[in-house]
């Protein structure tokens, strides 16, 4: 295989062999964490009752946690270049579903279920933020370093940003009060921050042999921008953070429907910023060079979608259209999602890398090249994501 030369932003640190990949395909991701909010329209009308809706929801948390885990452990995904602290996403997922079930199952306020599902709230909003702002520090600290001191760089910034957010959450828990009363203002900075450090992450994939890729550029732009806008829909469906107030005992069901809908855009959001994460953190680790320079069609739809469903989450919302009519739209838009998911399922079934649904381009890679990797290596298996996702 020919070697690809490394993008301007980062030096190679040696002349181990880098391949050329493209970036992961969101859809599967977004396949498994819709189809559990299409599941909670289900039970809602089949089983309508106080908090059904936003109970059920808390399955996006543990279905994206779980998924990220899953896919980890595959050859195909770059989840284990988050090392240290950063790789701890799929924990944090699933204790911010498993707590907010707990406490919506019950809908006790004040209750020790309650208490978790507020601190993991903190907890997975400082998380996405901390591993967005990492992959972007430890690139610029990489580009800033000349050969000889970036590996050591790496590791010396990396063990610090570990320990600050090891710092973090220990005085979360220690002034819990503290933070209760201002958990506005900590959303409304931390919130924000994890945003514009993931649109950073975002704007490290446009490079490709040695160029700026402008079309790659226009993507970026517009996955922030559904990022941003469903960070948004999730802040105002929350019910009582921003925008028309939400009560639990005056209005339940409206209550119920759009804080069920800031489960789902918030595990859907966080899930995409982690993933493009781990995209960014291939090139900071020097083992490939990635490029989003195109999207499949699914993950076309996939964001089409969500930009779309954020929108009306937004309008219904803050409009108080009548809360029968807003279920019903919303139940709409998750049959979409819904539609986007079974088509991602079937082409996983089929198992055709060069699907054109799911692979965005078909990159020139020959199955030896990593078998390369390792010889050079002395045996031993050193990187987790050898090909491109398909």
């Amino acid at each position: 295989m020919a070697k690809v030369p490394p993008l301007p932003l980062f030096r190679r640190q040696d002349a181990r062999e880098v391949l050329k990949v493209e970036g992961y395909t969101i859809s599967p991701g977004v396949a498994v964490t819709s189809s559990c909010l299409l599941l909670s329209y289900v039970a809602l009308g089949i089983a309508p009752s106080a908090y059904v809706f936003a109970t059920m929801t808390n399955l996006c948390f543990l279905a994206s946690g779980f998924y990220r885990e899953a896919v980890s452990a595959t050859d195909r995904h770059s989840a284990t270049l988050l090392v240290g602290q950063m790789a701890g996403g799929s924990l944090i997922l699933v204790l911010m579903g498993a707590s907010s079930f707990a406490y919506h199952r019950e809908s006790l306020l004040g209750a020790p279920a309650h208490t978790l599902d507020i601190l993991f709230g903190w907890l997975l909003v400082t998380h996405v933020f901390y591993v967005s702002f990492s992959v972007s520090l430890l690139a610029f600290v990489r580009f800033a370093l000349p050969d000889s001191l970036d590996t050591q760089g790496l590791r010396v910034v990396r063990a610090i940003l570990s320990f600050s957010l090891l710092i973090m959450v220990t005085m979360m828990m220690t002034f819990y009060d503290a933070f209760y009363s201002h958990q506005l203002e900590f959303y409304f900075v931390v919130g924000p921050a994890a945003a514009l450090f993931g649109g950073i992450t975002r704007f490290i994939l446009v490079y490709e042999d040695k160029k700026l890729q402008w079309n790659a550029v226009g993507l970026a732009v517009m996955e922030v921008v559904v990022a941003l806008t469903g960070v948004v829909a999730a802040i105002l469906a929350q019910g009582e953070l921003l925008g028309r107030k939400l009560s639990r005992s005056e209005t339940p069901e409206a209550y119920d429907l759009f804080h069920g809908n800031w489960h789902f855009l918030l595990a859907l959001i966080m899930s995409l910023l982690y993933s493009r994460a781990s995209d960014a953190a291939r090139i900071v680790q020097g083992t490939h060079v990635v490029c989003v320079c195109s999207l499949p069609t699914l993950d076309w739809f996939a964001e089409i979608s969500i930009f779309i469903y954020s929108v009306m989450v937004i309008v219904l919302k803050e409009g108080n259209v009548d809360i029968r009519i807003s279920t019903i739209l919303l139940g709409i838009g998750a049959c979409f999602f819904q539609t986007h998911a079974m088509i991602t399922l079937v082409v996983w079934l089929t198992g055709d890398p060069k699907d054109t649904l799911l692979t965005p381009r078909s990159l020139p890679l020959q199955p030896q090249g990593f078998q390369r990797l390792r010889a050079k290596a002395g045996g031993r298996r050193t990187y987790s994501a050898p090909m491109p996702s398909s």
